[in-house]
């Protein structure tokens, strides 16, 4: 029945996949252990459901290649970050620290589990897709191209990958 709770001990866990999902809605409680971590910003206007968040696994931040997120941003700094945005609201960074846990597996929320802004106060977030830079050392550097995004771009402007190589001393980095 669409909205209710499911013992998962009555689920047919060895059907496809593509199935559960169709018939599941799968939600982790608020908390230390969720893999959204305690903050997690939604984008409106953003129909993959691509969120910024926190993490469970804040050691991850120590790895270079970090494309563990399937298509999330997560943020180093998420209560920070959550002061920052709701500052408008008239919120601090003591408040964001009092409303999330505090470390103990379990502990969810103790005030509110949603803050929204206002409309007047939204703020707009931009991202770029980059595999060229410039770093701050003035050198050319490309990275992985994880999404396939510069072939595609070279196909619609002609460009074979061999010409563009040939041009180029390509070092590829992750950062």
């Amino acid at each position: 029945k669409y909205g209710s709770f499911v013992d998962e001990n009555t689920v047919d866990w060895s059907i496809s996949p593509f199935i559960l999902a169709d018939r599941y809605t799968y939600r982790m409680e608020p908390g230390l252990m969720n893999a959204l971590g305690v903050v997690k910003f939604p984008l409106s206007l953003n129909s993959d459901d691509i969120y910024m968040h926190d993490t469970n696994e804040r050691d991850l931040f120590q790895n270079a290649d970090r494309l563990r997120s399937s298509g999330c941003m997560r943020l180093e700094k998420p209560q920070e970050f959550a002061a920052y945005v709701l500052s408008r609201e008239g919120w601090t960074l003591e408040q964001v620290q009092a409303t999330v846990a505090h470390g103990i597996p379990g502990e969810t929320f103790e005030a509110l589990k949603s803050v929204r802004l206002s409309r007047e106060n939204y703020l707009p977030v931009y991202t770029l897709y980059q595999t060229a830079l410039i770093s701050n050392d003035g050198k050319l550097r490309f990275m992985r191209d994880v999404y396939g995004q510069d072939a595609r771009l070279r196909a619609r402007l002609g460009l074979s990958s061999a010409a563009v190589e040939d041009q180029m001393d390509i070092v590829q980095e992750n950062f």
